[in-house]
Parts: structure tokens; C-alpha cells; sequence
């Protein structure tokens, strides 16, 4: 760290000025800077690190919400970027810090997106097709998940038409084109600024569905442990205009809290705190009219 530290112009007196703050991250005072620096480790370390460089010179140039890149020390797979002042999106929704408007979100996802479609646009027209194909799979498998995990009463006169419900928000997802979008966003990687809403740790990029990878990058899991519930921006606007109600947008936030009330991504037991955001959004849209006389 101290040596891409030197590369990036600094110079510490005594380990006072260094903050770790996350794996892998330590925030550093400069005098009047403040900084990041993120050392990368496992066997793909400088791979990423080099991706992550790469990242933010180039989405910077297209206007992207993203940090200022301040130096790169290849050999330690270490990167200095701005740091970024303000609450995460993870805090927010914790309670934590006033929640922001889904629009200044949207708004900065839609800046992003449209940085990295000129990625998409290099490519082959036909490896768009497939990943296309292959995520419209997931999906599938995602809503297949959901349908035999138990959280559905099977003996319920909806049973069947719930099903075809569930499948519905699966297709409408993938119903839309592709698009580059980063792979590991996450509420904790938005952070909200005075300057506005910034994009952080961009490791990985790949093809997928925007409105699905906003909705898994503006929503928390419930807890099982504590259950406290699950949340979802897109959920907690009160007074402000909603997207329609059969948009895909509301569809992706759905099915992501569908998977999380059945348990599929976590190994701790169920909890009823988990239908909680499912109940939520349900109430916000009337294209699942049959899904809520079936939740266990």
C-alpha cells in the first residue's frame, strides 16, 4: 500500500492518516486530500485491479458517475481513486442516512449505462444474442426456484395461476435487450455525495438485463437472524410518481424478493420477516393478482 501510495504522490508520516474501512480498502489522508486505496488479492488480483483501472479512465471520459482514478501500482495490484464522501445506499436503507429519490438513482444508472454501451457496441452481435440467451435462463431457473421452494401453498386455489405469475415476471425481465453493466454492484458500492450519486469497486463487467442488475444494486436481503425485512428503493417512495405497474423494473424487484424470502442465495433458515418486501411490492403492482393468497 505504501508503495502505490509513493507512486500516487503521498507521503505519510506515521500510519495516522490510513483508515481501513473495508476489505481491501483504507481511506488516506493527504493534507487536504482524501483518498482510496484498494489493494487486490487472490489469484486474479492484478487482473482486476487492471480492470477496475481500466473502468474508471474509460467510463470517466463518458461522462459516468465514477471516482477520479489518482495513480495504479501494477506490480502490488494496488489503486488510488478520490475518495468518495457520503453515505452508501446500503446506509440509507438501513435507516442509517435519508433515503434519495429513486429518480437520482435511475438518473446516475441510466449515466453508466450509457458510458458502457459503447463496450457493447464493440462486440459480436451474436455473443450479445447468447448472453442474452443465457441470462433469459437464469431467470427461468430463478422463477423455477421460487415455485418449488416451499414458499408457495400449493393447495390454494390460486396455485397454478400464481405459478404462470411467477414465470410472467421471469420472461418480462428478459424481455429487454442486454447491456454491459457491472457485475458487482451492490447497495454498499453506491455512494451518495454532496456531488451527487457515485458508482465504487468496479471489478466486473459482463452482459445482463439493466433493470434486473439495478434492482439486485438498490435492494437489501432480510435478515434472517435479527428479521429485520428485506428493502428495496424502488419500495419505499411514498409521495413520488412509481414506474407503471406492469414495467420490468417492478417485475426484477419482485422475483430478486421472491428468491430472497425462499431462501436460494443464503444457507440460514427462512424467516417470516422475508416475505415482508414481497408483501410490499405486491401491493404496488397488479400483475401478480393471484401471488399473495399463496405465500406461506
Amino acid at each position: 500500500m505504501r508503495a502505490a501510495l509513493q507512486a500516487a504522490g503521498v507521503r505519510l508520516a506515521d500510519q495516522a492518516h490510513i483508515d481501513h474501512v473495508a476489505r481491501g480498502v483504507y481511506r488516506v489522508g493527504d493534507g487536504s486530500r482524501l483518498l482510496a486505496c484498494k489493494l487486490f488479492d487472490g489469484p486474479q488480483a492484478g487482473d482486476r485491479a487492471r480492470t477496475e483501472r481500466a473502468a474508471y479512465g474509460a467510463l470517466a471520459e463518458g461522462g459516468a458517475p465514477v471516482p477520479r482514478l489518482v495513480a495504479v501500482d501494477e506490480a502490488n495490484a494496488t489503486i488510488i481513486r478520490e475518495w468518495m464522501a457520503g453515505p452508501t445506499l446500503a446506509q440509507t436503507l438501513r435507516g442509517e442516512a435519508p433515503r434519495p429519490a429513486w429518480e437520482q438513482v435511475s438518473a446516475a444508472w441510466d449515466a453508466l449505462l450509457t458510458a458502457l454501451d459503447a463496450w457493447t457496441e464493440a462486440m459480436d452481435p451474436a455473443r450479445i444474442e447468447r448472453a442474452r440467451t443465457l441470462r433469459q435462463a437464469e431467470l427461468a431457473a430463478v422463477a423455477e426456484a421460487v415455485i418449488a421452494s416451499g414458499l408457495l401453498q400449493k393447495e390454494a386455489p390460486a396455485w397454478e395461476a400464481a405459478v404462470e405469475e411467477i414465470r410472467r415476471l421471469a420472461a418480462a425481465i428478459g424481455s429487454a435487450s442486454v447491456r454491459t453493466v457491472p457485475l458487482d454492484l451492490n447497495p454498499g458500492n453506491v455512494v451518495l455525495g454532496a456531488g451527487g450519486i457515485t458508482f465504487v469497486d468496479l471489478e466486473a463487467f459482463g452482459l445482463d438485463f439493466p433493470d434486473w442488475s439495478l434492482c439486485k444494486a438498490t435492494m437489501l436481503p432480510h435478515d434472517p437472524t435479527s428479521g429485520r425485512p428485506g428493502q428495496a428503493l424502488v419500495a419505499g417512495e411514498v409521495n413520488a410518481p412509481h414506474p407503471c405497474d406492469d414495467s420490468r423494473l417492478l417485475a426484477s424487484a419482485l422475483l430478486l424478493a421472491l428468491a430472497d424470502a425462499a431462501g436460494l442465495w443464503r444457507a440460514e433458515p427462512s424467516h417470516p420477516a422475508g416475505l415482508a418486501l414481497v408483501r410490499q411490492l405486491i401491493d404496488r403492482t397488479s400483475i401478480v393478482p393471484h401471488l399473495a393468497a399463496t405465500l406461506v
